[in-house]
């Protein structure tokens, strides 16, 4: 019989808010949490009251209130509070 080992919960920000899913689309509204690097096919902006910190796969950072991030492009978005995802 297989052993179940609990999951870890995360240390650092979580992500709280609500999910969207449409057909070809997603919308994230809420606390951003601890982030990896990764891509997605979508292209994805970022709107948020107050500067979210961006960086890219060399460790080059924008941080604003409005950012567009290209398809396929690796990044990191770091913890921050009211935003939406598109």
């Amino acid at each position: 019989m297989a052993e179940m080992n609990e999951i870890p919960k995360p240390s650092g920000p979580v992500w709280q808010g609500q999910l969207d899913l449409g057909d070809r689309w997603a919308l994230w509204r809420g606390d951003i949490g601890d982030g990896v690097l990764h891509r997605h096919f979508a292209a994805q902006a970022i709107v948020s009251d107050s500067p979210v910190r961006v960086f890219d796969e060399h460790g080059r950072y924008v941080e604003a209130e409005y950012v567009l991030i290209d398809p396929l492009t690796l990044h990191k978005v770091m913890p921050g509070r009211k935003a939406k995802l598109i």
